[in-house]
């Protein structure tokens, strides 16, 4: 976590180490409640890290979820907006995100697919039904992370899976993937790059380093830990990047 915007974030893991950005749009607090509980339980029998943020209606969740979430857990029937209309609104934005809509009606289903839901939980559920759901969320989500860019090299193409990426530096014209298999430099646009990635929560920290956020593991001053190497962070981004920062960490940033 964060310390007054200087020190170390605890406890975050990569995509496909283990930790998961969880949205619960729920307006039952019960309900919520429940699944805030299901969800701990399950993180802890499996050695992963959820970090979850609760909605209690469906505007309020769409007016967050540009910041990347991989699971959401919806109820159906909210005031308001409603689960499936909600989940139309987050398909004109992500395609991807993994959904498990959560309801008392089973009648739901046939629509649910229609916006890309994975599975439904009907009300009440015990702990083992929501585990084996969960479990498939969970394997969806890992392939998810499997997504790709594919960068032109002088010799063909190279493709870099999403969650292997943690940094893209910009010198002169040429663009340095730094990446778990090593570097990478073709030639490029990191204006380009920055539009393609950022859906997947990359913000660039200064006019050269593009940045990963679920590699970054702590705040020194005007610089900023990306999977242990220190980049700078612009005094013109700095506040763009602490905001965007602050969002995808959520309650873990003090």
């Amino acid at each position: 976590m964060f310390y007054n915007q200087i020190g170390r974030i605890g406890e975050k893991k990569a995509w496909g180490n283990g930790m998961y950005k969880i949205a619960v749009v729920e307006d039952t607090a019960l309900d919520a409640e429940t699944l805030r509980v299901y969800l701990d339980r399950y993180a802890a029998e499996n050695g992963l890290t959820f970090q979850v943020s609760s909605f209690a209606d469906g505007e309020t969740f769409i007016e967050k979820c540009g910041t990347g979430f991989d699971m959401v857990l919806m109820d159906i029937e909210m005031p308001g907006m409603d689960g499936m209309e909600t989940a139309r609104r987050l398909r004109e934005i992500d395609e991807d995100t993994c959904l498990l809509f959560v309801t008392y009606l089973s009648s739901y289903a046939v629509r649910g697919y229609g916006v890309g839901a994975l599975d439904f939980l009907v009300k009440p559920f015990d702990y083992p039904t929501f585990k084996t759901k969960l479990g498939r969320a969970v394997a969806a989500c890992d392939r998810s992370a499997r997504h790709e860019v594919v960068v032109s090299t002088p010799t063909g193409v190279k493709r870099i899976r999403i969650g292997d990426l943690y940094y893209i530096e910009v010198m002169n014209h040429t663009l340095v993937y730094h990446t778990a298999e090593g570097e990478l430099a073709v030639r490029g646009s990191i204006k380009a790059c920055e539009e393609k990635l950022a859906r997947y929560d990359f913000i660039r920290s200064n006019n050269s380093f593009l940045v990963n956020l679920r590699y970054v593991t702590e705040l020194k001053g005007s610089e900023v830990c990306v999977h242990g190497t220190m980049l700078p962070i612009g005094r013109t981004k700095r506040k763009e990047f602490l905001q965007r920062l602050t969002q995808y960490f959520g309650d873990s940033v003090l």
